[in-house]
């Protein structure tokens, strides 16, 4: 804030005056009497009125990041010109604002300490949401809204890939109020969404479950005659209408069995998540799952293929979202059962890729740079590990290898063993090599070394010549 006007500095002497008299314990910049008791008003140097009326705690310190944002507890909000609202709840739970003006000329950026940041663009009277859920079989309402004429919002951060669709839809009526396609920085604009009074379910088309297909198969697959129920029935209901469904057999893909059941070839003691059909077409498809929390069913966003000729086929994806064992050495973030039709070609497809969310994995303390590709085997009921790229893209991590094969396929973090250290071996002592034997030079000047034998020859030569002569002279 730049240096406060006299103006300025009376309302925030006033501020204290209304806090003394309401109770409230807090300081801010108020420039009008607070309208009801425990709620005050805060203006920021863009003009941006806001009344706080949700009775939260207020923290003393500085409630203007700056021009344009006021900063509370659990939400900021933030304008770049004169516009009015009220805060009615700011917690964990919800965000509620209402009395919304100034709409015509700019936009009003509310963001949630808890809760994904939203832009009211247009029309906006009053709105309420807390968490948003995309997943279709989610049912429920992410956001109501109050409009006096067609409105329009931008969900800043919806955790969705890029070309993703979100519909809105009326939670009273099933009707489709808007729809928008999530764009490269994971935001999605609803635009032309009708005046009135509505409460909006957030969809995300893609994890939508697909009946069960054939002339009645049912959503687990059918027995011989392809007439599938709710639960599956016939000798093969337990691997699933995507291998024998007889008439089901191209919509038998639902039919994703987890959990204990052997025959079902996934791991023993798995926990199923969220299931998935859909049908496939063109060289690179992407299978929606969920938003990568533990809210939506599947710690995995999304399973993709990469073909190298035209998948016109459908798949269904069973996600796990625990089991009872795991590789050693790592940690199990999700895992899919894939199953395609029997007569579909896999062989073409040379490329699996699994998303997280990478934030899901961080929350864990576990290092996205550490996760890899597993395909479970069933026969050997082991896990085998697959040459695994990974690519950080956006909020997500991506994750791709070849498959050897479609069944289930995990996503392990692997717990690198700390290194020890090898110790250093004592040297060994080298012993001396000695030094090659060479002649010594020859002193021409230096007497020759004399041969021992002949030295003790001579002498005794000389003592027999000297007793000769003795005896000698003594005849």
């Amino acid at each position: 804030m730049t240096e406060q006007s006299p103006s300025r500095r009376w309302t925030i002497a006033a501020v204290a005056l209304a806090t003394l008299t309401f109770g409230v314990a807090v300081m801010g910049v108020a420039v009008a009497d607070p309208v009801s008791s425990g709620s005050i008003v805060y203006v920021t140097d863009s003009g941006l009125e806001v009344t706080d009326a949700s009775e939260e705690p207020i923290a003393n310190g500085t409630f203007f990041a700056d021009a344009n944002t006021l900063t509370l507890p659990s939400l900021n909000v933030s304008a770049p010109g004169s516009a009015t609202l009220t805060i009615d709840a700011r917690n964990d739970s919800v965000t509620a604002v209402s009395a919304v003006t100034g709409l015509d000329s700019l936009n009003i950026t509310l963001t949630p300490t808890a809760a994904t940041p939203i832009v009211l663009i247009s029309g906006i009277e009053n709105v309420s949401y807390g968490p948003l859920v995309y997943d279709v079989s989610t049912a429920g309402t992410d956001l109501t809204y109050d409009a006096a004429a067609t409105a329009t919002i931008v969900i800043s951060e919806t955790d969705l890939a890029a070309g993703a669709t979100v519909e809105a839809i009326d939670s009273d009526t099933d009707v489709e109020l808007a729809t928008g396609v999530v764009d490269e920085n994971g935001a999605v604009e609803l635009s032309g969404l009708p005046s009135g009074s509505h409460a909006v379910d957030l969809q995300d088309p893609a994890t939508a479950p697909t009946p069960g297909g054939g002339d009645s198969g049912g959503s687990e697959g059918g027995g011989d005659d392809g007439s599938g129920s709710s639960e599956g029935s016939g000798d093969d209901s337990s691997s699933g209408g995507a291998s024998s469904g007889g008439g089901g057999s191209t919509g038998g893909a639902a039919a994703v069995t987890t959990g204990s059941d052997a025959d079902a070839g996934t791991p023993e003691g798995s926990e199923p998540g969220v299931s998935t059909v859909t049908s496939l077409a063109g060289t690179d498809t992407e299978v929606r799952l969920g938003d990568g929390t533990d809210s939506s069913g599947s710690t995995i966003v999304s399973v993709g293929f990469r073909s190298d000729a035209e998948l016109t086929t459908r798949v269904g994806v069973g996600t796990i979202r625990s089991m009872s064992s795991s590789p050693s050495d790592t940690t199990f973030i999700g895992a899919a059962d894939i199953r395609f039709p029997t007569d579909t070609d896999t062989d073409t497809i040379r490329e699996i890729r699994m998303t997280v969310r990478t934030a899901s994995v961080e929350a864990r303390g576990l290092d996205p740079a550490t996760l890899a590709i597993y395909h479970y085997d069933a026969d050997a009921a082991d896990w085998e590990r697959l040459d695994t790229d990974r690519e950080r893209v956006g909020t997500h991590t991506v994750l791709t290898a070849r498959p050897v094969g479609f069944s289930v396929y995990g996503v392990f973090a692997i717990e690198e063993p700390a290194a020890t250290p090898t110790p250093t071996p004592a040297p060994t002592p080298t012993p001396a090599t000695p030094a090659p034997a060479t002649d010594a030079p020859v002193d021409a000047e230096a007497p020759l070394p004399v041969d021992s034998a002949l030295l003790i020859g001579a002498v005794g030569a000389a003592a027999l010549i000297l007793l000769a002569v003795l005896f000698a002279r003594r005849e």
